[in-house]
């Protein structure tokens, strides 16, 4: 999956939509980043056959002291379960949030809480782990 901003969306051309689609064709899904403080244009969402959204930083930060701007995130995971979309929820720093967007079914919580940043050596030793063929078989070393 490759994301793309939201503000981008309206300077999209014939010849970046032939490339999306392409990709498409690929496996490659679209991932629409910063939804909250753009307009959220349904119809070219539609047409890009976006697959996911991530809602905007700066929304889910302020969400905690701000109703509205929770209302909105509400609105939003709302939204994209209707229409058949994935939602990406960052920020998720505290145990309330945490529990306020699992109760709402948002798919994907990104954030300290969930899984705090890691050194890349963590992440190869990872992918080594679950490619090993001891894994693969269920037993351990």
């Amino acid at each position: 999956m490759f994301g793309l901003q939201t503000e981008c969306l309206a300077k999209i051309s014939s010849s970046l939509k032939l490339q999306v689609e392409r990709l498409h064709e690929l496996g490659c899904g679209l991932l629409v980043d910063n939804i909250g403080y753009w307009s959220l244009p349904l119809r070219k969402l539609r047409k890009l056959q976006v697959e996911a959204i991530r809602i905007s930083y700066r929304l889910m930060a302020e969400s905690t002291e701000i109703e509205g701007s929770w209302n909105l995130v509400k609105a939003l995971v709302e939204r994209t379960k209707s229409v058949g979309l994935k939602c990406f929820s960052p920020c998720v720093e505290e145990p309330i949030i945490h529990h306020q967007l699992l109760d709402l079914s948002c798919q994907f919580l990104q954030g300290n809480l969930i899984a705090p940043p890691s050194p890349p050596t963590s992440f190869n030793r990872m992918l080594i782990e679950r490619n090993s063929p001891a894994s693969a078989d269920g037993s351990s070393s």
